[in-house]
């Protein structure tokens, strides 16, 4: 599995929802997955996309975070809670895509 890179597909909104500062209860992205988050490809289109190209552990700890902040969006009733379930959801297909 190493060397595996898992290619994601997320859109603008979650991309951006990644990027944001976190509440002070969630802990924050793995600096290794923000790196790799600011460096993905922007497709334009009627719906932007990013397309994430990262290790196994990279989309692993994306996967986490993502879960982490949909639970804590999904508890405070936040409109983005969608938005984050798709983007976990997204990233939990990729992995499996590629035998993570």
């Amino acid at each position: 599995m190493a060397g595996t890179t898992v290619r994601i597909v997320l859109d603008d909104k979650a991309y951006e929802l990644a990027l944001k500062p976190p509440a002070p209860e969630i802990a924050s992205l793995h600096p290794a997955a923000r790196a790799m988050l600011e460096h993905a490809e922007w497709t334009a289109g009627a719906n932007p996309v990013r397309v994430v190209r990262c290790t196994v552990a990279e989309a692993r700890a994306l996967l986490d975070y993502f879960g982490r902040l949909c639970d804590q969006l999904t508890a405070s009733h936040d409109e983005s809670a969608g938005v984050c379930a798709r983007a976990r959801d997204s990233v939990r297909r990729a992995l499996v895509a590629a035998g993570g």
